[in-house]
């Protein structure tokens, strides 16, 4: 989709996906490891840059790599990296794809949740979902 070719979109559910968190999974381990963390985020600089030399970075896209940004910087608040959270984040506005004050309340949620406020979980969902970066809603607990 992002090098320009052509697909069509059907209505119908042709597949079904199973979410099974097992906490030996390699996929589920890498979101634990600095180094998987770190390279995140040269990899979305460079899909970045596909996007935009291809059909164009749009506000869906904007919002999609936004999307990315957070749960990444989500990760490294799992990992009690706080420091870098906001340094992830805080790319977004240094790359333009979000603006100031999406930015803050980003960043205000991150601290938030990484000083453990009770409420940050469900704020933090409901934000995601306004501001759609959230991708998988029923993933969350209610």
């Amino acid at each position: 989709i992002a090098s320009g070719c052509r697909y069509l979109r059907l209505p119908e559910i042709d597949h079904h996906v199973r979410w099974q968190y097992e906490s030996t999974k390699v996929s589920i381990l890498q979101r634990h490891a600095p180094a998987h963390l770190q390279a995140a985020q040269t990899l979305f600089v460079k899909f970045e840059q596909l996007l935009r030399d291809g059909p164009g970075l749009n506000w869906v896209r904007q919002r999609a790599l936004c999307s990315l940004y957070f749960f990444v910087a989500e990760r490294w608040l799992a990992i009690g990296r706080p420091a870098e959270a906001l340094r992830l984040w805080r790319t977004v506005r240094q790359r333009r794809l979000g603006s100031a004050s999406f930015h803050a309340a980003g960043a205000a949620l991150l601290a938030m949740q990484a000083a453990h406020v009770p409420l940050a979980p469900r704020v933090t969902h409901k934000w995601k979902g306004w501001a759609r970066l959230r991708t998988n809603p029923e993933l969350l607990p209610q």
